[in-house]
């Protein structure tokens, strides 16, 4: 499939992704994908000014590693702030996520590493010399720029380096990506009504509450990443992930 044109921006990417599913699954006359204009902030944008009304995702996140909580009053709804403020969350991950992939990067060796999903074109040797070398990167930030080149942007960089905090194989990826299944997060009573009408009929297992024996086998890697956010998450009463969780439940405003 050609486009015409050279795509660069992570949101046209992904559009044209979307685009190329359906033409290859021969949906067109079913699904008529439509394009709509990013407005006011781009996919990069690390700021945002007073009176922005929309902000991007990186400058929300950027303002709250900061602690500045209070500019996000126009950008974000009101029931997020309260939730941010309020509720156990990741905001100050990075000192504590830091030394966490910093043990594994020091105590695993490059071919321990190097079975990392995602882990490819010796990028594991260059994961390792950053992290032994002297006096080496203070912060997770700092590692990052360190490690970044040409070669290794930076979300593929954050990306292979959570893979490694959490110990994802490749064979684990690749097991997991053929044992698909689809989990209920949430839903309104219209839509609780649907999935108890259709669940009889569809094509892969429908799991809206978890359990140990589903931690262990479909939901082992969902399971894993869910354990990692709690070590990592602040505030009172740090909510289990998947064991025990319910779909929420959404009420239609009167």
């Amino acid at each position: 499939m050609s486009t015409g044109f050279k795509l660069e921006d992570p949101n046209d990417i992904l559009a044209f992704g979307y685009a190329r599913a359906v033409s290859k699954l021969g949906l067109e006359s079913q699904i008529n994908l439509r394009p709509i204009q990013r407005m006011s902030a781009g996919y990069h944008d690390k700021t945002f000014t007073e009176d922005q009304k929309i902000a991007s995702a990186s400058s929300i996140r950027l303002a709250l590693h900061k602690g500045k909580l209070e500019k996000l009053a126009d950008v974000v709804p009101n029931e997020t702030k309260a939730l941010l403020s309020s509720s156990a969350n990741t905001i100050n991950f990075e000192q504590p996520f830091w030394q966490l992939l910093k043990y594994r990067l020091v105590t695993d060796t490059v071919g321990q590493l190097g079975q990392i999903y995602q882990m490819a074109e010796g990028l594991e040797h260059r994961l390792s010399a950053m992290a032994l070398g002297e006096p080496g990167p203070q912060s997770y930030q700092s590692y990052i720029k360190a490690v970044k080149s040409k070669r290794y942007t930076f979300a593929r960089i954050q990306r292979t380096l959570l893979y490694t905090l959490a110990n994802i194989k490749v064979d684990q990826m690749q097991a997991a990506m053929q044992d698909a299944y689809l989990r209920v997060l949430g839903f309104t009573p219209l839509g609780q009504q649907y999935l108890n009408v259709t669940k009889k009929h569809l094509d892969l297992p429908l799991i809206s509450k978890v359990d140990m024996s589903l931690a262990k086998s479909n939901l082992r890697l969902d399971y894993k990443a869910g354990k990692l956010w709690q070590m990592l998450a602040t505030g009172d009463n740090v909510p289990q992930q998947d064991v025990s969780r319910v779909p929420i439940l959404v009420e239609k405003e009167k």
